[in-house]
């Protein structure tokens, strides 16, 4: 069972990596100038060690996956 945990753990690393990576090449491109990341606290975590220089303008370490968009848009600042 071990197996399948840790293979279940590199898929995470990967698509964070990943994501970080579309991340700066969309801030680059002078595409993206507030970031919030909405996000699991364990993937959040892989999400930070992947970051390079994107700048936040925040975090939410919750898991809002099976949540509405009123909720979802609820935690996030009202001036958005």
């Amino acid at each position: 069972m071990g197996h399948v945990n840790t293979a279940h753990q590199r898929q995470a690393e990967i698509f964070a990596h990943g994501l970080s990576g579309e991340l700066d090449k969309t801030r680059q491109g002078n595409n993206l100038h507030r970031t919030y990341l909405i996000a699991a606290p364990k993937f959040l975590g892989l999400l930070r060690n992947s970051l390079s220089t994107t700048l936040l303008a925040g975090e939410i370490n919750k898991d809002l996956v099976n949540h509405n968009i009123k909720d979802i848009r609820s935690q996030l600042p009202t001036h958005l």
